[in-house]
């Protein structure tokens, strides 16, 4: 049996005459942890106002859609329900259109896309700009270079050198070829010894 006493993950080291041992806390994770749950929390909650609200504006815009026809004669509703299809499908050729240019150029289908939604020429333009500004250079990230152990060094052959004998030699066909004549006809078998 030990004196050694195992202490508790997560405490600090006991000393003698010191009060009892105080947890010791990695505040960065309990902080990230945290803002996690918490975000998480918050957008199932806005999307579940997100939802409510607009299930409401779809029941209000049905109800105003429903008094104006209503009010209206047979032709005009005749009118507003071809109008109607006309927008549906010209939607349909839109989004038709912007799948085959996504598929044609799909690293600006999503700019073509989101400048064609905006309406104002003036911030077509201010979109247009910040696309053609000059982007700040992304680091690269850093290499990591893996320990040597020095009792096992890494190799030194490379596609370029080829490969090495243990004293640094290329190993080239000649060489290979010289060596296999110096063993002459000594049998494989004995080569171990």
């Amino acid at each position: 049996m030990s004196d050694e006493t195992t202490q508790p993950e997560g405490q600090a080291p006991a000393v003698e005459g010191s009060p009892a041992a105080t947890p010791v806390f990695d505040v960065a994770k309990i902080k990230s942890e945290l803002v996690a749950a918490i975000d998480e929390k918050m957008n199932e909650r806005i999307a579940g106002i997100q939802s409510s609200y607009q299930a409401q504006i779809n029941e209000r815009d049905q109800k105003i859609r429903q008094l104006e026809l209503n009010s209206m004669s047979e032709d005009e509703r005749e009118n507003a329900a071809e109008q109607e299809a006309e927008a549906y499908v010209a939607e349909l050729e839109r989004k038709v259109q912007l799948a085959e240019i996504g598929k044609k150029y799909p690293a600006v289908a999503q700019h073509f896309e989101r400048l064609l939604a905006i309406q104002d020429g003036e911030k077509q333009a201010e979109y247009l700009a910040s696309l053609l500004q000059p982007q700040a250079p992304q680091p690269e990230p850093e290499q990591q270079v893996p320990d040597v152990d020095p009792n096992n060094p890494a190799p030194t052959s490379s596609a370029s050198t080829g490969q090495r004998l243990p004293d640094g030699t290329p190993l080239t066909p000649e060489f290979a070829e010289q060596f296999l004549k110096s063993l002459g006809n000594v049998p494989v078998a004995q080569w171990d010894r």
